[in-house]
């Protein structure tokens, strides 16, 4: 499957768009706290009541569809008909309806967060400073001997 293409022209849902997106700005408070990563993020509710109601402004609509194994998301024009479709595969931590649930959120809430360019604001857009002090106490505590190449990634993946 595509995981993107544009219907129509794009002339009248790309400066639909734009509208929206000089009224959003650029960030969106974090409004859920997860206990286990002790750290903020965005709720879908959260950014669904900031999104939609500037997209309705500028005639702009989203829809997403779960297909079993993904997202389909549009973003349309009202009156043009014009849209932007994509698609997001969904990877489920566990095999059941709660991850399945779970996986859905989190591709709804990425997906409009990115067709717009929010971000949780300065906290979350730290040029990768915590995912890289995370990775070099790994590697201190977990140390691999030799090269690692696609040749033997495999084996030290086992």
């Amino acid at each position: 499957m595509e995981n993107f293409k544009i219907i129509g022209t794009g002339k009248e849902v790309f400066s639909a768009w734009f509208e929206v997106k000089k009224e959003l700005k650029t960030s969106i408070a974090p409004a859920g706290k997860n206990p286990h990563f002790k750290s903020d993020y965005i709720t879908l509710d959260g950014l669904l009541k900031k999104v939609d109601p500037v997209c309705q402004k500028y005639g702009i609509g989203i829809m997403q569809f779960p297909t079993g194994v993904g997202l389909v998301t549009l973003l349309f024009h009202e009156k043009s008909g014009e849209y932007i479709s994509s698609y997001y595969e969904l990877i489920l931590d566990k095999q059941n309806a709660q991850g399945v649930g779970s996986a859905l959120t989190y591709a709804k809430r990425q997906t409009i967060q990115a067709l717009f360019g929010l971000s949780a604001g300065e906290e979350e857009d730290d040029d990768g400073h915590e995912a890289s002090h995370e990775e070099k106490a790994f590697e201190k505590e977990n140390p691999v001997q030799g090269k690692v190449d696609n040749a033997n990634a495999f084996q030290i993946a086992k």
